[in-house]
């Protein structure tokens, strides 16, 4: 059962949640039973609704062949890099990026440029001889 209170108006709501399960009966606890059902919810609270929500996914009318599975994969990738660098509102690293397509994200060694690895072993931003 899940208890929530309204702050404001001091009302208490029970809720009664039932999951479906194929294990046999007996073979976890009621504890390891929530600990499952937080971390489904934890996933998916860190990942799919920053996806519905920043790229509104769920609006999305791209349905037929694999193009559905790229997107999703384009989309957690530009996700992954924000988080990569740091960022935790999504929404506005892509907000930024879309009013300033010029601006390079920075790199972790603190330049803006990526960092070249020549066959010489050396490490600039020209090209490699």
């Amino acid at each position: 059962m899940r208890w929530r209170k309204d702050l404001t108006s001091n009302r208490v709501t029970i809720e009664r949640l039932c999951s479906v399960t194929g294990l046999p009966s007996g073979a976890a606890s009621g504890t390891q039973i929530a600990t499952w059902i937080r971390g489904h919810w934890k996933i998916e609270n860190q990942l799919h609704h920053v996806r519905d929500t920043t790229f509104a996914e769920d609006a999305s009318t791209i349905r037929t062949g694999s193009l559905p599975r790229v997107m999703a994969s384009l989309r957690n990738l530009a996700i992954s890099v924000c988080r990569q660098d740091n960022r935790t509102d999504i929404a506005a690293a892509t907000r930024h990026h879309v009013r300033h397509p010029a601006a390079r994200w920075p790199h972790s060694d603190g330049h803006d440029q990526p960092r070249l690895t020549c066959s010489n072993g050396q490490n600039d931003n020209t090209q490699c001889p």
